[in-house]
């Protein structure tokens, strides 16, 4: 279940998506899926989720994408949440990340 769980996750980060839609899709509790995460990966779901939507807008970044195409492209649903959650993890800006890689 942990394997269907992290590759539904890595197949599907840039949409939409909820532990109710996974727990629907792969016909399992999302109390289960959230205890999965907690307990085997020390990380909540949506830390999870994000981090690697931060690691596609990194890429994206790289590839001379803007900020608002890389948040959206790496599946936020708003500019301010990118820019807030970007910030979290990387420390600095999707702008000022761009910046040091030009």
């Amino acid at each position: 279940a942990i394997k269907r769980i992290l590759n539904y996750c890595v197949a599907h980060y840039t949409e939409p998506i909820s532990l109710e839609l996974m727990a629907k899709e792969l016909y399992l509790n999302k109390h289960y899926i959230s205890n999965v995460f907690k307990e085997r990966m020390n990380v909540n779901y949506k830390d999870f989720v994000n981090q690697l939507r931060v690691e596609h807008a990194c890429s994206m970044l790289e590839k001379d994408m803007s900020v608002t195409e890389s948040g959206y492209a790496s599946g936020f649903s708003s500019v301010k949440t990118f820019n807030r959650v970007f910030q979290k993890y990387m420390m600095l800006s999707p702008r000022e990340y761009k910046k040091q890689i030009e």
